[in-house]
């Protein structure tokens, strides 16, 4: 049976204060609560009713903290609770995969997994270990590895680590389950590569993103090879209609490039308000901060990408990245329909999930205009030339405004 809902007032709550004031935060406190249910609900995640109940409850000790503090006293949450082995510590969340040609279903499945616990670590396998299971990966052990680093939801990364995780793998990480997308895959000798975690109980499921993926990625480069240099507005005004893979002779492809061609079926990647709000860190500059600015494609996010941004987020406190819309990364590339690769919420959601972010601006301008500076506060203006598809320069330019 799930715990009653707490209230405001209530003996073991109560703070003082008035009872417009508490009906007021009960008010407050009861949205908060149907919010977090609908989350539960939506995202698919495969937990119990007390499971449920644990999470929700150690949120809501945060929101009543706040009754009984004073203005200006920073809010601290309630002390970890008990893991699931019932041991007293912080809960350990591990998760792990290829991670690459990272994309926002990656980074989504790290940020529901890090919302289970205390502390994420991730396991990066390494490119012997995939192409044993599934076939060679495109980037390179120290690339995947830094990707991963770089994100704002992961605490700790694990590298060579096992496709079919074991017990005795989590108890020597110090991790109490493994999250996992409710896409499981199966390992090399042909079972459940989750079978063992399963059965002991030590796993977790979460919806995953739908409609993006390392392959759809893949497919996505061997159409822009395929049309690279075409003019789309010519072939529309002979008649000639865009190609799906079914439409397309794939008898020249390796079997698994012609399997990654997008079809007519594919379910396109659609980002919604909420999934940018919860990958938002909510924070806006104060007066005191140093605004640094910095905009680019930031297609196929890579690993000059994570330096770049880095570099720009130590030359202040805050740092703004803009991100070019469709059409501008079109524009700049001579009208090539190829770019970008990823489309523009695509590219918001990987900036995002980059511990180096504070904020984005959505479709930001090629050119840094003194109306952007002034209205965002800017103090420092970044030139890079490693922010688009192609570059991976290490250089970069400051620019006072």
């Amino acid at each position: 049976m799930s715990s009653p809902t707490p209230t405001i007032g209530s003996p073991e709550r109560k703070a003082g204060g008035g009872s417009a004031t508490d009906a007021a935060l009960q008010r407050l406190l009861d949205g908060f609560l149907a919010v977090q249910r609908d989350v539960f609900s939506s995202d698919g995640a495969s937990f119990t009713r007390a499971e449920q109940d644990e999470l929700l409850s150690r949120a809501t000790d945060v929101l009543l903290s706040t009754r009984a503090t004073p203005p200006g006293t920073p809010v601290r949450g309630p002390s970890p609770p008990a893991s699931p082995r019932g041991t007293k510590k912080p809960i350990c969340v591990y998760v792990d995969g290829c991670f690459d040609l990272m994309h926002s279903g990656h980074y989504n499945l790290l940020r529901q997994a890090k919302m289970l616990g205390d502390v994420l670590v991730a396991g990066v396998h390494s490119c012997a270990e995939i192409e044993r299971n599934k076939g060679p990966p495109v980037l390179t052990d120290a690339e995947r590895m830094r990707l991963v680093g770089a994100c704002k939801w992961v605490d700790e990364v694990e590298f060579d680590t096992p496709y079919s995780p074991t017990v005795e793998l989590l108890d020597r990480l110090n991790c109490d389950f493994i999250v996992h997308g409710d896409d499981l895959p199966t390992g090399s000798d042909g079972t459940g590569a989750y079978d063992e975690v399963q059965r002991a109980g030590r796993f977790r499921m979460v919806k995953r993103t739908e409609g993006v993926s390392t392959t759809n990625m893949v497919g996505r480069l061997l159409l822009m090879t395929k049309d690279q240099g075409r003019d789309p507005i010519s072939d529309l005004a002979r008649g000639d209609e865009p190609q799906l893979a079914s439409e397309m002779n794939t008898a020249a492809l390796p079997s698994a490039a012609a399997a990654a061609l997008p079809s007519a079926t594919t379910l396109k990647f659609l980002p919604t308000g909420r999934r940018i709000a919860q990958f938002s860190n909510c924070r806006a500059p104060t007066k005191d901060d140093e605004v640094v600015y910095i905009c680019g494609d930031f297609d196929l996010f890579h690993i000059g990408h994570i330096q770049t941004l880095e570099r720009a987020r130590k030359a202040g406190t805050f740092l703004l990245v803009g991100v070019h819309s469709d059409a501008t990364v079109q524009s700049v590339n001579g009208g090539n329909s190829n770019y970008p690769i990823m489309n523009q919420l695509e590219r918001v959601l990987n900036v995002l999930a980059c511990k180096w972010v504070d904020d984005v601006i959505i479709g930001a301008p090629h050119e840094v205009t003194q109306d952007l500076i002034k209205s965002f506060n800017v103090t420092t203006v970044i030139s890079a030339t490693n922010t688009s598809v192609a570059g991976q320069s290490e250089g970069d330019d400051r620019a006072d405004p």
